[in-house]
């Protein structure tokens, strides 16, 4: 893990000053290279055509706000076969485009967001001078990729109601990672085989254990059942 500088990307960025007011700190910056490639069709420009000052909400300083003051050039890009003309420089490493916030301070807002939701963690943020609302919390984490995670390798599928007494589904649960791989309107063993063979290609041969499902068709249930999916009054299975 990297250690943290006081500049988000101080290898293409450079400090150039450093001040305090009654909201925080702020730091102004601008970029190192003296070209920029064009976003369009990716060729070297280094005729500058005007600068701008972009604002990012940095991570904090021992608990004081800090703002960064980003010195944007435009570039004229001369690719006779480019239809942009005139273009900003971008940097990645710091901040997305038209972000008004840098990288690194949007991964700490998504940490506290998945771990403590939209409430809680923006009065955590708060405290820790990350000051943000509920409901951008809950749009970071909407938007958020999700992570790729090895195939499950032992599955258990329990009924759950719907309208208790009239209507049930079924709840597919990865029982090694603790996590919910998919809900199903249906409980009955047609809607489950269905979802088994629609996922035989990201799910290998692993095992299953049901409860009050019905018997899946093309499943061979083994004679002991399957400790890791539990035994409920109803009793559970595995099969292979």
């Amino acid at each position: 893990m990297a250690a943290p500088t006081l500049v988000p990307d101080p290898a293409h960025l450079r400090l150039e000053s450093l001040c305090g007011d009654d909201r925080g700190i702020v730091l102004v910056a601008a970029a190192r290279e003296e070209g920029a490639a064009c976003p369009l069709c990716g060729g070297r420009a280094t005729r500058v055509h005007s600068r701008y000052v972009r604002r990012l909400a940095d991570l904090p300083w021992h608990g004081v706000a800090l703002r960064l003051r980003l010195r944007v050039r435009r570039f004229f890009c001369d690719a006779l076969e480019c239809a942009r003309r005139i273009f900003a420089e971008r940097l990645p490493a710091v901040a997305a485009p038209f972000a008004r916030r840098t990288l690194r301070l949007q991964e700490a807002w998504e940490a506290i967001g998945f771990a403590l939701g939209g409430e809680a963690g923006a009065r955590v943020l708060r405290a820790l001078g990350m000051a943000t609302s509920p409901d951008t919390l809950l749009r970071l984490l909407r938007r958020a990729a999700t992570p790729e995670r090895a195939a499950p390798r032992a599955v258990g599928i329990d009924d759950w109601a719907l309208a208790r007494g009239r209507a049930y589904g079924a709840i597919v649960v990865d029982l090694e990672a603790h996590r919910v791989l998919d809900v199903l309107p249906d409980r009955g063993a047609d809607a489950v085989a269905a979802w088994l063979a629609a996922r035989s290609r990201e799910c290998p041969p692993c095992r299953i254990g049901l409860s009050a499902c019905g018997r899946v068709p093309g499943a061979r249930r083994s004679r002991r059942g399957d400790k890791r999916a539990g035994r409920g009054r109803r009793g559970s299975g595995s099969c292979r």
